[in-house]
């Protein structure tokens, strides 16, 4: 009997520690396998798949609810917080390597909330820790049950030292070198001996001296005794948030909204407790404001600390213009995740305007309110005009008009399926979601991408009929497509089915031919 290298064991280990993740995530067949296995010859990886196929490993099944419940209801991301998202493919890609190397470890997400969700969607516990409330919200309500979400300021407070300890630990600092050491730093803090630290870095040509920086940074950890295992390029892409494009839009720059910025993954092997130095920053409270049913769509910042100014408010305009804390830009302390920003002096009394627009109430409304709270309804006027001063800045009351008789998307929906046989189809989990623009359900928007679409435009210039015998028109595919969503329409209301769906279906039958 031939006896193994040590080197050959831990392979051999390895091996079938991947084997056994990607039967756990529901992976059945050798063919689906076999190329996950990171190069592994097939005679070896077929006969530890042999070995391990029949094992009931209690799979964890993937679950769409980090896309359609979380991702695609993200709250506007807040241009102070440096909330730029992976893109859904990164996180998939990421959470595959994670779990492939994780699975059975202890895992953590520092301002990582779209990995912690992916990797909860594996019914796989994680610890989220994130600043901003909303998101910590979202989450929390979402994996209820799998995963747990915490307020936290990497500001504050010893975080390891009264709580469990972790292998594994996801971090996206802000791109400035005291940022990432209080991030990797709570890290360590949060780290077991031998854990394992993922963190987004920036690429090489995002600005002047960023060699310079991550050279200081891997030099810093190395001489706290932790080991740099590996720096690999271009990682994790990042969607466009709304902030940026109107930034670069006010700065003049036009682009076509897709991922342009990509970060280079850098990961750390923790050895021991020691951690980067670096100081801590006073942060105010800020808490954010949006209209029922708009978070996920436009949010109101207001951070708890008044500046001076000779106005009750005054715009910032060069604040619409910087995506970089490196802009000389003044400080605001009330400003929209549209890149909107605004200097006032009474933070108390735009705390309760703010509020009260947050609670459904209109301009006139708002005013009577806060005179009468306040017993000031002698400055009534006086507190009008700053309110209709705020709306002429910002908009905020004509962007989301209140009426009693428009539904909203959830009436929409509740009151079609009222009205559906138990024969109309449901709308399933979907692969590509997409955000929720505050009007349409799901089979309504797919009906009117169709409609939209470049591919049912060109039904128009394609012949369906030569009906010579019965008149000289050409029967074009268009109109042949209408007739048919007409006839199936009347037939689907016959035996309440969803009108919406069998539209979608009759306008593109012939887009999948």
């Amino acid at each position: 009997m031939t006896t193994r290298t040590h080197q050959e064991q831990v392979w051999e280990t390895n091996l079938r520690i991947k084997i056994k993740n990607l039967l756990k995530r529901g992976f059945k067949k050798f063919d689906e396998i076999l190329p996950l296995c990171d190069g592994a010859q097939p005679k070896d990886a077929f006969r530890i798949f042999n070995e391990l196929k029949d094992t009931n490993f209690g799979t964890s099944t993937n679950s769409l609810d980090y896309k359609s419940k979380f991702f695609f209801k993200l709250p506007a991301a807040n241009p102070k917080f440096f909330q730029w998202w992976y893109t859904l493919e990164s996180q998939e890609l990421m959470t595959t390597r994670i779990l492939d190397i994780h699975n059975d470890h202890d895992i953590a997400c520092i301002g990582t909330p779209t990995l912690a969700a992916t990797i909860s969607s594996y019914n796989k516990e994680v610890t989220l820790l994130d600043i901003d409330e909303d998101v910590v919200s979202l989450f929390n309500k979402v994996f209820k049950g799998i995963s747990n979400a915490e307020v936290h300021d990497v500001n504050v407070g010893n975080i390891g030292l009264h709580r469990k300890k972790y292998d594994c630990i996801t971090i996206d600092p802000p791109w400035y070198p005291s940022e990432f050491k209080k991030f990797i730093s709570r890290a360590i803090e949060l780290s077991k001996d031998g854990a394992t630290i993922y963190c987004s870095i920036p690429q090489n040509l995002t600005r002047p001296g960023i060699g310079e920086e991550r050279a200081e940074l891997i030099s810093s950890l190395q001489k706290c005794g932790h080991d740099i295992l590996y720096i690999e390029p271009g990682v994790m892409k990042y969607i466009v948030p709304y902030f940026e494009e109107e930034a670069l839009k006010n700065s003049g720059i036009e682009t076509k909204n897709q991922p342009w910025r990509s970060s280079d993954l850098l990961v750390i092997k923790v050895n021991g407790t020691k951690t980067l130095s670096f100081e801590s920053e006073v942060i105010n409270k800020v808490r954010s404001f949006s209209r029922v049913g708009n978070n996920h769509v436009f949010r109101v910042f207001i951070e708890e600390n008044n500046v001076e100014s000779r106005f009750p408010i005054r715009r910032v305009d060069g604040f619409s213009k910087s995506i970089s804390n490196r802009d000389n830009v003044e400080k605001v302390n009330l400003w929209t995740s549209e890149k909107q920003g605004f200097q006032v002096d009474d933070i108390v009394f735009f705390n309760e305007v703010i509020q009260l627009w947050s609670d459904g109430n209109n301009i006139d409304e708002t005013v009577k309110i806060i005179g009468e709270k306040n017993n000031d309804k002698a400055n009534i006027n006086s507190i009008k005009q700053i309110i209709e001063q705020l709306e002429e800045y910002t908009g905020f009351w004509a962007m989301t008009p209140e009426s009693s008789v428009r539904r909203t998307s959830e009436e929409i929906k509740k009151k079609n399926d009222a009205l559906s046989s138990e024969w109309a189809a449901k709308a399933s989990e979907r692969e590509h979601g997409s955000r929720s623009d505050g009007f349409r359900i799901e089979f309504q928007r797919d009906r009117d991408r169709i409609i939209w679409s470049n591919g049912f435009r060109k039904l128009a210039d394609k012949t369906q009929l030569f009906p010579i015998e019965e008149d000289e028109h050409l029967r074009q595919r268009l109109a042949h497509s209408i007739e048919v969503m007409q006839l199936a329409s009347t037939i689907g209301a016959a035996f309440g089915l969803d009108k919406n769906l069998i539209e979608a279906g009759s306008l593109a039958h012939w887009l999948m031919i």
